[in-house]
């Protein structure tokens, strides 16, 4: 293995990824450093996607294979499959509508020189894809380094999986991708590396460009911070977290989903405050909009 230049692996789950990933690609393809390959796998759709890659494949002297699954099976199943193939000692998450800027693997690549890392992440730029405005920085400040992982755990210090690296035995030996998050498997990985003693590096560069879509819904919105409070659950006796911040992050999560769906569906929402309350029931603001949520008596949302 060259030690100088290790070999990234950049696994890129692709679902209707056809509007998108000619210009993921090309952004791969214009990094300043060289030593990587491309592992695209196709969850369960059907568009350009299969020939865009083919394409761009006989175009770069880097290794660039496709696959396709027939069945769709969800983003962390995908993650695994991609990271599974992989020959790097690194793998890249690179979602198949993000980017990166020439230097962004040569930054990442630079902090291995510090020993026991097995995380690198860089700080991202949120764009809008319609209008290619850039709306927001995710930094990577000194006060959120310092604090880290309880800055993490906050929710103050975001790590996107498109601007990070992971060691590839790290991976396997954490237990690959979490099959149990769908939506926030991400999240779950960072906090179980983090948690079971992992090193972290950060770049403080702005080097990913996380691409910001019009079409979210609130719905979905609200199944990923129901999520999330199933992950703070499961992390509520994390010791490196201060006990006061872990008591009340899942219910602030659950109650934050109650406020998006009062007035659209008061029965789910008292649900969600409810849920709340279990886990703090001390809380003021849980409790005053839990009896404002009676005020509503709109239909339910339908669930799937």
């Amino acid at each position: 293995m060259n030690t100088t230049t290790p070999l990234v692996s950049v696994c890129i789950p692709a679902f209707r990824a056809g509007r998108f990933i000619q210009e993921t690609l090309e952004s791969v393809g214009a990094q300043s450093y060289s030593s990587w390959e491309i592992i695209v796998t196709e969850d369960g759709s059907s568009d350009e996607t299969e020939q865009i890659v083919r394409n761009f494949a006989g175009k770069v002297s880097q290794r660039v294979t496709f696959s396709h699954r027939d069945i769709n099976k969800g983003q962390p199943t995908t993650r695994n499959d991609c990271i599974n193939q992989a020959a790097g000692e690194w793998v890249a998450l690179l979602d198949a509508d993000d980017l990166w800027m020439p230097s962004h693997l040569e930054d990442l690549v630079s902090m291995m020189a510090e020993p026991g890392l097995s995380v690198v992440c860089s700080a991202a730029t949120v764009f809008e894809s319609e209008t290619r405005r850039y709306l927001r920085e995710k930094p990577q400040t000194a006060a959120f380094i310092a604090a880290f992982p309880v800055s993490l755990y906050r929710g103050e210090f975001g790590i996107l999986p498109s601007s990070a690296i992971v060691r590839r035995d790290a991976l396997i030996r954490s237990g690959m991708i979490s099959l149990r998050y769908p939506i926030c498997n991400d999240t779950e990985l960072w906090f179980r590396l983090a948690a079971t003693g992992h090193k972290f590096g950060f770049t403080r560069k702005s080097t990913c460009l996380y691409r910001k879509h019009r079409d979210s819904l609130s719905h979905q919105h609200v199944a990923s911070l129901v999520e999330l409070g199933r992950l703070y659950d499961e992390y509520a006796s994390w010791s490196a977290i201060p006990q006061r911040i872990r008591r009340g992050k899942a219910a602030s999560l659950y109650r934050y989903a109650g406020r998006i769906l009062t007035k659209q569906s008061p029965r789910e929402a008292r649900a969600m405050f409810y849920q709340a309350l279990k886990r703090d029931w001390r809380s003021g603001s849980t409790w005053y909009y839990y009896v404002r949520s009676f005020r509503y008596w709109g239909p339910s949302l339908k669930r799937d």
